[in-house]
């Protein structure tokens, strides 16, 4: 079983900054159907977290098709 508390789709530009928060969250990423990658957070906390230790990542809510 997987608990999810909330996902959010990754969007960087800096592509080093992307492959560090790619190898720290591993465990918590995964692939939509799109293809995009998406960041899910076993709890609010876990979000929480990621927001302040990645500024330069987005966590976007949504995503535009």
């Amino acid at each position: 079983a997987v608990s999810v508390a909330t996902a959010r789709w990754i969007e960087c530009e800096d592509e080093k900054v992307l492959q560090k928060f790619r190898d720290k969250a591993y465990d918590n990423l995964a692939i939509d159907q799109a293809g995009e990658l998406v960041y899910i957070a076993p709890t609010r906390v876990n979000l929480e977290l990621a927001l302040e230790r990645y500024p330069d990542v987005c966590f976007l809510a949504t995503r535009e098709i």
